[in-house]
């Protein structure tokens, strides 16, 4: 047998290539989300590997490293959502209070922190059985580690198998839960920091309300004492704070569109746009697909026929209204980013930042996106006729040659 050098071992040294390399430390964000994620995914791996027939032998020795790995995949999953409200979205926590390992008390800070959010509470009121099972089996994280507890007693006494398809049946569902959880938080985040809620309501309830509501000009109707009387039996809330969400959806320039309320454009003219978005058709009607050049000197074309018409302003908000609806980012960052390119797009600039926008094989499509992220419906509405449906290209040339 051949004789291994142990002395020689260094882990943070690469031994032979590069691709068998983790990256941990500075090298990487790591932060409990992403330790979560790990401890869950090993847990899969393992059961998946442990139920198969011929690795039977390997249950008894793997089935205490799967259920440990479940646990803490729990447990720091909640520690880093209490985490990253306190932090980030002004929901405090006495960070002391997550010290240690025990799961329960940890679960019930949870529910007290999350109640805020109604979302957050269907996530608890969905694993809350699975938790509760889980800490009854290792009220206090060891029971998964060792053999016996701080008293020398022998661990798990009274119970003789665990079900290792039942465990890696639920680990999945769990995993599952457990992303969604991070996205949530993320998103909570996200609209606290614009400050997209009221007390009662989190942002997705109001976009929501906003839809249910009948235009605002139909509000003397029994239409809208409808809207109010089953949103206020639903959330069990008080008229004050219905008319508080109704306020905010008033002055709200993405769902203020919803209820026929639309928030006028900083800069550009709804005419103009429409006959940009005209202008655009025509081109990507006329041929299948251009050249990258082709494109860019059409797109000049344009801008010679429009300039007069044309300010910077007008063109920052061209930007801001097309990346905004190509993007992930909610509507409450619109005024951000076209302050931000008002400030970079110049008289100087001006030709070539239109160029730019303008030049986009989907520039109508980005154009109508943006605007009914901004609740200017009806102008997207009116520029549906110029969205081209037919196939998209580019031509792709060698420019070396």
């Amino acid at each position: 047998m051949t004789r291994f050098d142990f002395s020689a071992i260094n882990i943070f040294e690469t031994e032979q290539s590069f691709l068998t390399n983790a990256c941990v430390g500075k090298n990487c964000i790591h932060d409990m989300q992403t330790y979560a994620e790990g401890y869950l995914k090993s847990a899969q791996i393992l059961a998946d590997h442990v139920i198969k027939p011929e690795k039977m032998s390997d249950r008894d020795i793997l089935v205490h490293p799967i259920l440990y790995s479940v646990r803490h995949a729990i447990e720091l999953s909640i520690k880093h959502v209490l985490i990253e409200l306190n932090d980030k979205a002004n929901v405090k926590t006495d960070i002391n209070l997550i010290i240690g390992h025990c799961l329960k008390p940890l679960w019930e800070l949870f529910k007290q922190q999350a109640s805020f959010d109604r979302r957050l509470v269907k996530f608890i009121e969905e694993i809350d059985p699975l938790v509760l099972h889980i800490d009854s089996a290792d009220s206090e994280g060891q029971d998964f580690r060792y053999p016996t507890n701080i008293n020398g007693d022998k661990t798990y006494d009274g119970r003789m198998t665990v079900d290792l398809a039942a465990v890696r049946n639920f680990i999945h569902p769990l995993r599952i839960k457990v992303m969604f959880l991070f996205d949530l938080t993320e998103k909570i985040i996200s609209e606290r920091i614009v400050g997209a809620y009221t007390d009662k309501f989190n942002r997705e309830e109001l976009e929501q309300l906003s839809k249910d509501l009948p235009d605002i000009e139909s509000w003397r109707t029994p239409a809208f004492k409808e809207v109010k009387s089953r949103w206020i039996s639903k959330y069990k809330i008080s008229n004050r704070a219905f008319s508080g969400a109704v306020d905010f959806i008033k002055k709200h320039r993405e769902f203020s569109g919803n209820i026929g309320n639309e928030h006028a454009l900083f800069s550009l003219d709804g005419d103009l746009l429409k006959s940009l978005a005209k202008e655009k058709h025509r081109i990507r009607k006329k041929e299948k697909s251009y050249t990258f050049l082709q494109y860019n000197r059409l797109a000049l074309e344009t801008y010679n026929k429009f300039c007069e018409k044309l300010s910077a302003s007008d063109v920052a908000e061209l930007q801001a209204i097309y990346y905004l609806g190509s993007s992930s980012e909610l509507s409450e960052w619109y005024e951000n980013g076209f302050e931000l390119r008002n400030s970079e797009v110049s008289d100087s600039n001006i030709k070539k930042e239109f160029e730019h926008i303008f030049s986009k094989i989907d520039f109508v499509k980005g154009m109508i996106n943006g605007l009914n992220k901004i609740g200017m419906i009806s102008l997207a509405s009116e520029l549906k006729q110029y969205e081209y449906e037919g196939k998209t290209g580019i031509e792709i040339i060698d420019l070396t040659l």
